[in-house]
């Protein structure tokens, strides 16, 4: 079993000790978030997430989570915004609606340590800017690629 809880929109399963929101099922899968903020960190040195620093935090998470070579297996990769990965930020679409769950502002807001908190989303909005979801759970677009937003993973997992 990889996690436990039940797999339905808007539901919190646990998976490798964390608690995730289900956020979207398709076909056999579920797509899940972090129900808080991990960390913060910059996005990197510009607005594209393949080969940022907001990228490569997420492939340390994932590499953190101990995934076993079952689960290696079971876990498919996602594709988002250049980056093939298990464990990934979500894109604007995703956040915007594209996920059932994330249909309101209510919904997108997530806490670190314990207080809202705006995060990165992994999609560039202009040539120089990048979505943010703010602490309100509304978008934004945030041009300071090196001052530190907060860090929200995803991962798709087999329903």
């Amino acid at each position: 079993v990889l996690y436990t809880g039940n797999p339905t929109i808007g539901s919190t399963i646990k998976f490798k000790g964390k608690n995730w929101i289900v956020t979207h099922k398709s076909g056999s899968n579920i797509y899940v978030s972090d129900y808080v903020i991990e960390s913060t960190t910059q996005f990197g040195s510009h607005n594209a997430y393949a080969g940022s620093t907001l990228e490569n935090v997420a492939a340390v998470f994932q590499s953190d989570l101990g995934l076993t070579t079952t689960e290696q297996l079971l876990i498919p990769n996602t594709i988002v915004n250049g980056v093939t990965a298990k464990v990934f930020v979500a894109s604007y679409e995703q956040m915007n609606g594209e996920w059932s769950y994330f249909n309101s502002n209510a919904r997108r807001i997530c806490n670190y340590k314990g207080t809202a908190q705006w995060y990165w989303t992994s999609s560039p909005v202009s040539s120089t800017g990048i979505w943010v979801v703010n602490g309100d759970g509304s978008f934004s677009t945030y041009y300071d690629h090196g001052n530190p937003g907060a860090f929200r993973p995803s991962i798709c997992l087999p329903a």
